[in-house]
């Protein structure tokens, strides 16, 4: 068997899989099909294109289809049954079309727009460890989710996998392009299960061979690249809170070095756009901010001793009260049993964070995990018209620190004694949070006490 990069223009797009049948793997972009063809007719002549093997839906893999069928008619396109629906939508053809078109202006090359769009289409579509036989080549078929929901890989003869775009994207050096437009814990998955595979030759998307030195290592490079790349993308989000910025951002970061030809700016922004989405839907509590915190704390950050309070202080409950009326308030179990009668207070929509799997109470939302209380938070603000403005973490201690990322405003009831206490809040003033606004000293009997707010910085 030998594999020959055909993609005409640049390198690492389309791959010819010779033998007594010849593969196709992708059929590259529009502006490259006519140098695409005759690379392959340079390579097998008069013989028949048996099959192309597609990755996944997307223009710059498919839009060359067109002009194979055109010279070799008899051609059978292979891809994942969702990539043959895909396929079949006027909506995704208009997009391929619009596509090829902004990349063949970028690139300054021509490109047959007259196709008929019932070309691009799928022959056989194939599902999740489907294996088929063409001519001499047994080839396997297993999803790869993660760039697409129709991302699929292929190995050939047990010898060779072609990935598909889930895995990530080398370049010259140590560049890399993150590719988890529609699941990036699926693209973690979707690399774990490659490396599973014992195979003697790997061919990446947009890329091309994987070295022999490199291959026993690859799956660990490209899943540490896709973490790093995580990290990377949400901290731009995080410094970057319009979007518009972080994509320019993003763009400079990762596609600065990349061939316009091989990927326009239009196309990389649409996929930052996704990896973004995907990022907040699948990482929430990295993106949370403006939840406000209420507590009442000594001059040791201490907050309680033996499940009660340091001390009750009327004006302090009031303010508790002014704040949190009708809006979220968010508390450990052992806080929620302090309230009068062991109910939810009243006024407002109360969310009880405990690790006891089969506790309940009628009136209250009750969440088991961090990111269960931040998605029942989200359906609360949705459903009542709130804002994050309007959450309000009120305790206990481990409620507090789990909550401290998520919130960017603090009311601290600072009373001026030091109590015995084995619960504590954690020290703001430590934190790097700033005061914005202290009250005059206040006293309730011999305590003093002052109302501070403070602000992240």
């Amino acid at each position: 068997m030998t594999i020959v990069d055909v993609s005409g223009i640049g390198k690492g797009a389309v791959f010819l899989i010779k033998g007594e049948a010849n593969l196709l793997f992708e059929a590259g972009m529009a502006y490259a099909a006519d140098a695409m063809s005759e690379a392959i007719k340079r390579e097998i002549g008069d013989k028949k294109l048996d099959a192309v093997l597609l990755s996944h839906s997307h223009y710059d893999h498919v839009a060359g289809l067109a002009k194979v069928r055109e010279i070799w008619p008899d051609v059978k396109v292979y891809a994942s049954r969702e990539a043959q629906e895909i396929l079949r939508r006027p909506g995704a053809l208009k997009t391929i079309r619009r596509l090829s078109g902004e990349a063949s202006e970028a690139a300054g090359l021509s490109w047959n727009s007259e196709y008929d769009d019932r070309e691009l289409q799928v022959d056989v579509g194939l599902e999740d460890g489907e294996t088929v036989v063409i001519g001499d080549h047994r080839v396997y078929a297993f999803a790869t989710v993660g760039h697409t929901r129709c991302s699929m890989s292929y190995i050939v003869d047990d010898e060779v996998m072609l990935c598909s775009e889930t895995v990530g994207v080398l370049g010259p050096g140590d560049a890399y392009m993150p590719s988890f437009l529609v699941d990036y814990l699926g693209a973690e998955e979707s690399i774990r299960r490659s490396s599973q595979f014992s195979v003697r030759t790997i061919i990446l998307n947009h890329y091309g061979p994987v070295d022999e030195a490199d291959r026993n290592g690859i799956w660990d490079i490209l899943l540490k690249k896709l973490k790093d790349s995580r990290e990377a993308m949400i901290s731009i989000m995080e410094r970057f809170p319009d979007d518009d910025e972080a994509l320019r951002e993003m763009e400079r970061v990762f596609h600065s070095r990349v061939d316009k030809k091989d990927q326009p700016d239009e196309a990389f922004y649409i996929n930052a756009a996704s990896m973004m989405k995907t990022l907040r839907r699948q990482f929430p509590e990295c993106f949370v901010r403006g939840y406000q915190l209420i507590a009442a704390v000594d001059r040791n950050w201490a907050i309680g001793n033996q499940g009660r309070m340091l001390a009750v202080i009327p004006a302090d409950q009031k303010l508790f009260r002014q704040e949190t009326m009708g809006k979220i308030i968010v508390m450990g179990r052992k806080t929620f049993l302090t309230f009068p009668g062991g109910r939810p207070l009243d006024g407002r929509h109360n969310v009880i964070l405990t690790k006891k799997e089969d506790w309940g109470v009628k009136g209250a939302v009750v969440c088991h995990s961090v990111k269960e209380t931040l998605k029942q938070i989200e359906a609360l603000k949705k459903e009542n018209n709130l804002k994050n403005s309007d959450v309000f973490i009120i305790g206990g201690e481990s409620v507090y620190r789990e909550f401290l990322p998520y919130c960017s405003v603090a009311h601290i009831t600072f009373i001026d004694f030091s109590y015995a206490a084995d619960t504590h809040m954690v020290n703001l003033e430590k934190e790097g949070w700033k005061v914005a606004e202290t009250s005059d000293e206040q006293t309730f009997f011999d305590l003093c006490y002052e109302f501070r707010k403070y602000e992240r910085s």
